[in-house]
């Protein structure tokens, strides 16, 4: 049933064994469901079958992806189970969930005084609760329950007020509530509803014997306790179960995955025996993983370990070593600067710097908002003023901005131009008769033919024409006038969005390069749009959640379309690995920082107590913590050096704040390099 193999196998038998059940099946690729670790691996896969082997279109899919699909179309199973829910579920998008639980946690601590002993922002604990319900999802575990799970693991939970535990449950249950009465669904409802509800469902599972009579996995060490769940359904339907993996570089707290209860569960089979678990202790996770003497062989691999004193120096080296490269073309392509995650400044300024050197480079950081780009800032500006939304304020910096780049001119200018049309920017939260008259008093002209045009549907008016009807108009005001004519059409937010830029940005000069960019604000527009039509938020919502919540996701085809052999990639450790990108030079940035091996357990989200193979109640010491850190940090290390050729690190003796600098990963990699013990 399941087979484990090396990294390098792995994908090559579950490949050549889907194309073996292909010829089985007559070329009916409907009746094998394959289940891929990673959206990355599905064009990959596809292009190693024969297209004339196979007659209908192959069902390769994520797990996320096919639960998703079975949700959308088996909703009407579960809904009556869920009273409040009616019609089909519709998906949020990612930004989303933090925004209504941030929202959840500021109204209850400032009506009931929630979360009293718990210094952290609203932001962040709402992010430890969305992580508590992730985590519990995937591992299937109680979702209404992670908090007070968590609170029984504390060592110190005699000296602690339980209160802040159970109103995380209390919040969870709020939130998913929410959800469920709009008939909305996110990632880890999606994946509650389908383990806990559909497929349970006696009428489901027999769909599912109609439809499949293969099973196919391609990585048992990235298989969720929750996905087990189908695996233990297709086996109780007698259908055939293939499953690869590779537990020797467990990667899985990043995953929320459970590898103990994993194989736990294949040890049964005969393929497993000898991985029969002994201990359910997680701080003995030395039965996977990489160990010494897997790392030691890529020693030689790491060059070099720069240490300077200061961070400014670390970049400068960073810089020149990248200068150094960049001599030669052919190296471009094949290096990647790898930055520990949260790193926004280091970013910041090694890609400004980039820049002036003229360097070219693509970013596959997912740590910045939206806004933070200058093109999608100033499309969420003009979306809000199209809005007419009083709710959300800009700073005169973000107008100037977005004068300067809208006219091409310097920000003095812009100033200028800015103050002389701060009343009409900000007066577009009026009615637009309101507008109107303090538009023509503040040029002395009248709009009345120009407005009874617009209000003719069978007029065609554009800029042009504008321009020529009205003598003395500044392009600012060119600019107030489409979102006029947008209003009286009354166009969505999304739509007026797509037209500005095809009508404005893109004839500016970088306004194509920028199009990506533009493309992801609306799309995500578009997402809250469909939130705020089922009535998960409300259509005021929709500007703050651009500008502040909205997170520059980075897809596998944008990926694949911005990496070429002329860019160097700048990446984080996590997303490097998942990537499948294999670049032989690698620079390691500020490995000084505690981020490249972050802490698991904070005040109320631990990920590895929500684990099922983690035994209920047991004490979560230091001891475990440290262990299972240098547990992953050597899987870390083992996972970009099997791809390095030639490895760069750097470190600075102070960090950023001016605190000394010191992490696990240094250490780690001094020894490595002095073939140390690790």
């Amino acid at each position: 049933m399941a087979e484990i193999t090396t990294k390098q196998t792995n994908l090559k038998k579950v490949s050549e064994k889907y194309n073996e059940l292909i010829k089985q099946k007559s070329g009916k690729c409907s009746k094998i469901l394959f289940l891929v670790s990673d959206g990355k691996l599905i064009e990959k896969i596809k292009s190693s079958i024969n297209i004339n082997s196979y007659i209908e279109e192959p069902q390769i899919l994520t797990y996320i992806s096919f639960i998703v699909k079975e949700l959308e179309k088996y909703w009407t199973l579960i809904s009556k189970e869920l009273k409040s829910a009616k019609g089909v579920p519709n998906n949020i998008p990612y930004s989303l969930p933090e925004y209504i639980i941030t929202e959840m946690v500021e109204n209850f601590r400032y009506k009931y005084g929630y979360f009293e002993d718990i210094t952290g922002t609203s932001e962040n604990i709402s992010k430890s609760i969305y992580s508590n319900l992730r985590s519990a999802a995937y591992m299937n575990t109680d979702i209404y329950s992670t908090g007070e799970k968590i609170y029984y693991t504390k060592k110190n939970k005699d000296n602690l007020e339980r209160f802040s535990y159970t109103q995380n449950d209390e919040i969870i249950k709020e939130y998913t509530d929410k959800l469920i009465e709009k008939s909305a669904i996110d990632l880890p409802m999606a994946i509650y509803l389908y383990t806990e509800k559909l497929l349970k469902k006696e009428e489901y599972k027999k769909s599912l014997s109609k439809r499949y009579d293969y099973l196919l996995i391609d990585a048992i060490e990235k298989t969720s306790n929750s996905e087990l769940e189908l695996v233990k359904v297709f086996k109780n339907i007698r259908k055939e179960i293939f499953i690869y993996g590779d537990i020797s570089a467990d990667f899985a707290a990043m995953y929320n995955f459970d590898l103990d209860n994993i194989v736990d569960y294949y040890s049964k089979e005969s393929e497993l025996s000898s991985n029969s678990l002994e201990n359910k202790n997680l701080a003995n996770h030395q039965r996977y993983g990489a160990k010494y003497k897997d790392l030691i062989r890529f020693s030689n691999r790491i060059k070099e370990c720069y240490q300077s004193q200061l961070y400014t120096e670390m970049i400068d080296d960073i810089l020149y070593k990248i200068e150094e490269i960049t001599k030669n073309p052919k190296q471009i392509g094949k290096t990647a600067v790898i930055l520990p995650p949260g790193s926004g400044i280091l970013h910041n300024r090694i890609t400004d710097r980039l820049q002036k050197m003229g360097v070219k480079y693509f970013s596959t950081s997912t740590d910045f908002k939206i806004s933070q780009h200058r093109y999608a800032n100033l499309l969420i500006i003009i979306a809000a003023l199209y809005a007419g939304n009083s709710e959300i304020e800009f700073s005169t910096e973000e107008y100037i901005q977005m004068i300067s780049l809208i006219l091409g001119i310097n920000k003095i200018k812009a100033n200028k131009i800015f103050r002389e049309n701060e009343m009409l920017l900000k007066s577009t939260i009026l009615e637009n008769s309101e507008l109107d008259r303090i538009y023509a008093e503040s040029r002395e002209i009248t709009f009345d033919n120009f407005l009874g045009n617009i209000e003719n549907e069978n007029s065609e008016i554009d800029i042009k024409d504008i321009n020529n009807s009205v003598e003395n108009v500044h392009n600012l005001d060119r600019i107030i006038e489409k979102i006029y004519i947008a209003r009286k059409k009354n166009l969505k937010r999304s739509e007026f969005m797509r037209r500005f830029y095809t009508e404005v940005l893109i004839a500016l000069e970088d306004g194509i390069e920028n199009i990506d960019i533009c493309k992801k604000v609306i799309s995500e527009c578009e997402k809250l749009e469909e939130a705020a039509e089922c009535g998960v938020i409300k259509d005021f919502e929709i500007d703050k959640i651009l500008k502040t919540y909205s997170k520059d996701y980075i897809g596998f085809r944008e990926l694949k379309n911005s990496e070429g052999e002329n860019k160097i990639m700048i990446t984080t450790p996590f997303y490097y690995i998942n990537s499948l990108s294999e670049r032989g030079i690698q620079l390691w940035a500020d490995c000084g920082n505690n981020m490249w091996n972050p802490k698991i357990a904070k005040e109320i989200n631990n990920s590895i107590v929500l684990r099922k193979s983690y035994e209920e109640k047991q004490i979560f010491t230091d001891l475990d913590e440290e262990k299972l850190k240098k547990y992953y940090m050597n899987n870390l290390l083992y996972s970009l050096l099997d791809s390095a050729e030639e490895v760069y690190a750097f470190k600075s003796d102070y960090s950023l704040n001016g605190y000394l600098s010191e992490s696990m990963m240094y250490t780690s990699i001094i020894n490595l390099m002095d073939r140390e013990e690790i």
